[in-house]
Formats: structure tokens, C-alpha cells, sequence
């Protein structure tokens, strides 16, 4: 039996353009066949320029979500 650690559903998305917006990022993890497989996702922004810092986090709904994801985008 594995350990909880083995069973994460949270992703941290780093080297994102800091152009990207919240919504682009949705619509980027959607269009790869994530649509409805993840709940949450945190990208913080910077207030006097609207960009983004770089990194996001994204929680999937289960962890075989977080496996193929990380097939998809590495």
C-alpha cells in the first residue's frame, strides 16, 4: 500500500508565461483533455502589472488525473 504522499492531487505548474491569464490557463489544461478533472486552480498575480508570477497550482480530482497530466506536459 502506498503512502498518502503517493495520492497527491495537487500540481505546481512553474516556467508558465507571465502573460498568461487565469482564464488561458484553464482553457490550455481543458483543451488537453483535463475538462471537469480538476477543481482549483491558484495563479497568483502582481498588482501593478496585471502578469502573473511564473507558477501555478492546479488540484486534480484524483491522483490518476495528476499521472496523466504529468504524461501530457512534460
Amino acid at each position: 500500500m502506498g503512502s498518502s504522499a503517493d495520492q497527491r492531487t495537487t500540481v505546481m505548474m512553474r516556467n508558465l508565461s507571465t502573460t498568461l491569464s487565469r482564464a488561458e490557463l484553464v482553457d490550455l489544461i481543458s483543451s488537453m483533455g483535463f475538462e471537469g478533472h480538476f477543481d482549483f486552480v491558484y495563479l497568483p498575480m502582481r498588482r501593478a502589472s496585471a502578469n502573473n508570477f511564473g507558477y501555478a497550482f492546479v488540484n486534480f480530482l484524483t491522483h490518476q488525473h495528476v499521472v496523466r497530466f504529468w504524461m501530457v506536459f512534460q
